[in-house]
């Protein structure tokens, strides 16, 4: 909402304008749904009156010069699907008012404030890939905090362990589950450091030909560790996580450090079905979920009193 006040030469206020709306926008994310809602405010500031409303989509800051759909006045939200989407990134919208004819044949259109969500490429690719006959196994630590960005079903299996101290549980949690119930594809997700714990039991699944797909996330040591407090004793030794199906002699891996990459690595697993995919995720030493930050940030001065 605007006006505005002028003053005369001498400084002193003298009178109000007329009171000037702009459209609100608002957009939230329905991360089970896959679908953007989005609402606004109603536009009344025409000299004429308002007779439709254009929404606007622009993905990484390119917006479509064409609405991806024209709505009447009396409606102020929409749903927008994400459910198809081959796309990651940041998203936002526009609404454009339109006027219909008024006295002075000057017809006019307003926009409204920007509203954008953004997509998280590491969680929402693999959303694509998790279904009813999945079961998700989250390591402790940052893994876990990621698979609470994950969209899961209503059948969709899932094993987590939030004690810290049953780091390195998920790759042996992946083979019971693989074993437990051999329709479900396990779909774990492990970082470095947990794995090194474990890692041994990939040579089990090997061995028993399970279907299992790894998320092994590679950022260079303890990272939940790191943003509570650094130090070189959240250092561990590189090793090529990509090749170890082959030292153990089944399975298949590959490594990845873009998303593009890791979309195709997935499709690539997902027609895999004879023993392991172990997919190397390389990533930033400081690259987490926000969750992460927020508990880091509450415990690091703790930890260095």
């Amino acid at each position: 909402t605007y006006r505005v006040l002028f003053y005369d030469s001498c400084g002193l206020a003298g009178y109000y304008s007329n009171i000037g709306r702009t459209v609100l926008l608002d957009v939230v994310t329905d991360e089970l749904r896959l679908k953007n809602a989005l609402a606004w405010s109603q536009y009344d500031e025409f000299a004429g009156t308002t007779v439709s409303y254009n929404l606007y989509r622009g993905i990484n800051g390119n917006y479509d010069p064409n609405p991806i759909i024209t709505l009447g006045a009396a409606t102020r939200s929409y749903e927008d699907d994400m459910s198809t989407w081959d796309f990651n990134g940041k998203v936002c919208y526009r609404i454009q008012a339109n006027e219909g004819s008024n006295i002075y044949n000057d017809v006019r259109r307003s926009n409204s404030i920007e509203a954008c969500v953004v997509l998280e490429p590491l969680i929402f690719i693999p959303n694509a890939f998790i279904d009813d006959e999945t079961t998700v196994i989250a390591e402790s630590g940052d893994s876990l905090f990621a698979a609470a960005d994950l969209v899961m079903h209503h059948d969709v299996g899932f094993i987590g362990q939030a004690f810290y101290l049953s780091i390195g549980y998920a790759l042996p949690a992946t083979l019971g589950a693989a074993k437990a119930d051999p329709v479900r594809r396990p779909l774990a997700m492990i970082g470095d450091g947990a794995f090194q714990m474990t890692a041994q039991e990939l040579s089990i699944l090997a061995r028993h030909r399970c279907n299992a797909i790894i998320l092994l996330m590679n950022n260079d040591g303890y990272t939940t560790e790191r943003v509570i407090h650094e130090g070189p004793y959240n250092d561990i030794q590189q090793w090529a996580y990509h090749k170890l199906p082959e030292v153990f002699g089944g399975g298949w891996g590959c490594r990845v450090s873009t998303e593009d990459q890791l979309a195709d690595a997935l499709s690539k697993a997902r027609a895999r079905t004879e023993g392991p995919a172990l997919i190397e995720i390389i990533l930033d030493k400081f690259d987490t979920t926000d969750a992460l930050k927020a508990l880091g940030a509450a415990l690091a001065p703790k930890a260095s009193a």
